[in-house]
């Protein structure tokens, strides 16, 4: 976490360095962004189900 705003200044550096407009700099961050949030949910959700495996917690269906 100590990191975080090194890299936040980091990346803004190289936004201004390699001159993008923010929509360019969206279009390159944000397939980034999403594989990133999908490693997170599925390491959150690994972690849930195992949690919830012992603690015998039934798993729970449901319709949406």
């Amino acid at each position: 976490m100590k990191n975080v705003p090194i890299f936040k200044k980091k990346v803004q550096l190289l936004i201004s360095e390699l001159g993008l407009t923010p929509a360019d700099a969206l279009q390159a961050l944000e397939p980034l962004c999403e594989s990133l949030r999908k490693r997170s949910r599925a390491s959150v959700e690994k972690d849930v189900n195992e949690w919830k495996k012992r603690k015998g917690i039934a798993r729970i269906k449901t319709d949406y």
